[in-house]
């Protein structure tokens, strides 16, 4: 919820915004926030299975899901329902949220997509394999 308030976030952005967080708060501090597990796919580290955890949050009723059509490609919007409970997060992790909200405010869901390619977690990792957490140490951002 907390990467996809206001106008809300397209499906590949908020993957990577997750990528960057878990892996930015591994690399500092030696745990994740979302503690999710992470896969190589072709645009990039995902969350493994993230269509189960978004429609999971939609069900729950903390996200909203729309599809927008742009050109030939269709565009999943999320955006939370309300303000997150920050509370539930640490020092630490809120830290880690705030750093890569701001690094990728204006950065297209493209050009994030583009920049995990040169990360270690993508480039060293087999095509479909979970990504080891060791490549945290590697990220090209830092706090």
């Amino acid at each position: 919820m907390f990467l996809c308030q206001g106008k809300g976030v397209s499906r590949t952005k908020l993957n990577k915004l997750l990528f960057y967080a878990d892996f930015l708060h591994m690399k500092h501090f030696g745990s994740q926030v979302t503690g999710l597990p992470y896969v190589r796919l072709p645009h990039g580290p995902v969350p493994d299975q993230y269509e189960l955890v978004f429609a999971a949050l939609h069900a729950e009723g903390l996200i909203d899901l729309t599809e927008a059509e742009r050109g030939e490609n269709v565009t999943y919007l999320h955006r939370a329902r309300r303000s997150p409970d920050i509370a539930v997060f640490t020092t630490t992790e809120l830290q880690a949220l705030i750093r890569v909200q701001a690094e990728f405010e204006n950065t297209s869901a493209k050009d994030i997509s583009q920049r995990s390619h040169k990360e270690d977690a993508w480039q060293k990792t087999p095509a479909s394999h979970q990504v080891s957490l060791i490549y945290a140490k590697t990220l090209s951002l830092s706090l």
